[in-house]
């Protein structure tokens, strides 16, 4: 849960510093199990995906558990979580689930 909820006397700054409404940042959970070429693997190939896209990763890396977002703020969208899918699919991670897309603070208070 929150520790902000959008109220009425909420102006335009206030929710830009709670992070709200459209100020939201979005990005969508990572569960699963990494395959077992990926613990070998040199340079890290989920890392090279999240640092060529500009994202970031937050979370446990065995068991995979964790959230990606974008670095320095913003919101990832459905275009981007298709391609995390897509390319775990080449991958051959069949086992691993994304979440839909949810306001990244949140998951950060959840989770802790």
């Amino acid at each position: 849960m929150r520790l902000h909820a959008l109220r009425p006397h909420h102006r335009r700054r206030h929710r830009k510093k709670l992070r709200l409404a459209e100020f939201a940042e979005l990005g969508f959970s990572i569960r699963g199990t990494e395959p077992a070429a990926w613990r070998e693997a040199q340079p890290d190939p989920l890392g090279e995906l999240i640092d060529t896209q500009g994202w970031l990763f937050d979370g446990e890396r065995s068991p995979l558990d964790g959230f990606i977002a974008r670095f320095g703020g913003g919101s990832l969208t459905e275009v981007d979580r298709e391609l995390v899918r897509q390319w775990l699919l080449e991958q051959g991670a069949d086992d691993i689930a994304l979440g839909a897309l949810q306001d990244r603070w949140e998951w950060v208070t959840q989770s802790r």
